[in-house]
């Protein structure tokens, strides 16, 4: 019995969790972004995975992410809490002043 509660507990302690965070592009490499999201001193970093399954909206073709540019990702966290596989990434169109206008 001991066995099959530590097993249960592994076992709900590894799954993900569907995520959408908006934030601001800080860091680029090749099959990822790192994205800062939150208020103060409530700052926090997410690596943003990006595969051939990632659909991105907002982007004209050939274009590609900027650092500085604000997005909204959905995807899933995976089991490192700092860490998310993209879904689908949208950049967001901003106004004269910089303010978000909408993310389509």
């Amino acid at each position: 019995m001991k066995k099959l509660m530590i097993g249960m507990f592994l076992l709900l302690s590894v799954t993900c969790e569907a995520a959408t965070i908006r934030g601001t592009v800080v860091g680029m490499s090749v099959s990822s972004i790192d994205v800062v999201y939150g208020v103060g001193e409530a700052l926090r970093l997410a690596h943003v995975k990006i595969d051939d399954r990632t659909s991105i909206r907002g982007l004209e073709l050939g274009s590609r992410f900027r650092l500085g540019d604000v997005v909204e990702v959905e995807g899933t966290e995976t089991t490192a809490k700092t860490s998310l596989m993209a879904d689908h990434i949208t950049k967001c169109r901003l106004n004269e002043l910089e303010l978000v206008v909408s993310c389509p």
